[in-house]
């Protein structure tokens, strides 16, 4: 069967060719010893958490899927976003950078949101963690600590841009809105002889790290949406006994 697109592209220094389908897409990853296959249904791609092919390529995927006939086996959540990209126009989305600090920000753009990091000695920008404009509106921003006026602006402004209010889609729909003023401290930690394991809240940010030998294993930092919605995925297996506390805690700040 002959694809309806064909798009080419290099990705961490990996060729990749991207089909789409009447019922599905298509990833080729091209390698020395051959190529690498995968096929993911309407509903793998539509659920698809992370950068597929490009933040600009995805962005045309999604908008040459919603104009096919949609497939009767959509789950719920791909139901969602298949509306969704039926009426959202990202071509009217102006870049701008949100800096919650002097080094990091978070992009807005037609292609998606990412993490930023400006280096003021090089004055080089690096940009990673894109995330389609469906999953920030459902899920929210990755990056930690931006204000709840951004968060409830962007919010809003994304959902201003899908066309069809007839749709079932409602703010509502949309990510909760936390206070991070409100969020008490969270400071979990668990040793086992020389290894450790922590998860810290604080404000807006939630950090997990650990230690091995008197090694520091480093952090890794991430927001208060990013976890709320991935609560089993985001924390180490130990700390899955915490969660209804959690939650307990997180539900208490949020405000929409």
């Amino acid at each position: 069967m002959k694809a309806l697109h064909t798009w080419e592209n290099i990705k961490n220094e990996i060729s990749r060719t991207t089909k789409l389908y009447n019922d599905k897409v298509v990833l080729i990853k091209h390698f020395d010893r051959g190529d690498y296959e995968k096929t993911y249904s309407f509903n793998d791609f539509l659920e698809y958490k992370y950068t597929f092919a490009s933040p600009e390529i995805d962005c045309l995927i999604l908008k040459k899927i919603v104009t096919l006939e949609k497939p009767s086996n959509l789950n719920t959540f791909a139901e969602k976003v298949w509306v969704f990209w039926s009426d959202f126009n990202n071509e009217e989305i102006e870049d701008e950078k949100i800096f919650i600090d002097k080094n990091n920000f978070y992009l807005k753009s037609k292609y998606g949101f990412a993490k930023g990091y400006y280096n003021i000695v090089s004055k080089r920008i690096t940009l990673n963690s894109w995330q389609r404009h469906d999953h920030f509106f459902f899920f929210g921003p990755y990056l930690y600590g931006l204000p709840l006026s951004v968060r409830k602006n962007l919010k809003g402004e994304v959902f201003n841009l899908i066309g069809n209010k007839q749709s079932n889609l409602t703010m509502k729909d949309g990510f909760v809105l936390f206070d991070y003023d409100i969020i008490e401290k969270v400071n979990f930690e668990m040793t086992s002889g020389d290894k450790g394991k922590y998860l810290k809240i604080i404000g807006g940010k939630v950090v997990v790290g650990g230690w091995d030998n008197a090694r520091d294993g480093g952090e890794n930092y991430s927001s208060i949406e990013f976890l709320w919605y991935n609560m089993k995925s985001r924390l180490y297996e130990d700390f899955h006994g915490n969660i209804d506390y959690l939650v307990e805690v997180l539900e208490k700040a949020i405000v929409e």
